[in-house]
């Protein structure tokens, strides 16, 4: 319950930051994203974590991300 808690402010102190905040696993899908990022893509939080660059954006798009992690 507690770490639920800590997990929940986390979270909030994310999702009022005014830049795009995300965590990628090694594999290159989104753990993490706040508020920002979802306004970014256009997409709600969780049709953004378990995916990758190449799952929401254009090939081209999603090479210029991938080569910038």
């Amino acid at each position: 319950e507690e770490l639920l808690l800590h997990i929940s402010r986390l979270e909030s102190i994310l999702d009022h930051l005014p830049f795009e905040v995300w965590l990628k696993d090694p594999d290159g899908k989104y753990l993490i994203v706040n508020k920002k990022v979802e306004e970014y893509i256009g997409k709600a939080k969780d049709q953004i974590v378990g995916k990758n660059d190449y799952d929401l954006y254009p090939e081209e798009a999603a090479d210029f991300f991938v080569e910038g992690d």
